[in-house]
């Protein structure tokens, strides 16, 4: 955990089965609009997908 974000987004998931098209960037612009979130730290599970939607959201890998 980076200590120097302010939110943390432990999980984004959805249903087996069910695919919401721009789901996680249009959670994001909603945190960012009515929460005024600035700074998030977030991870992917290797195990389940390779976190490509965290990249097309603009989210930048650190580590692995």
């Amino acid at each position: 955990y980076n200590k120097h974000a302010e939110w943390e987004l432990l999980r984004y998931a959805s249903a087996t089965g069910i695919q919401i098209q721009g789901g996680l960037s249009k959670l994001l612009n909603h945190a960012h609009k009515v929460l005024g979130i600035r700074s998030l730290v977030t991870y992917a599970n290797l195990n389940w997908g390779m976190g490509m939607g965290y990249q097309k959201t603009g989210f930048e890998f650190r580590k692995d």
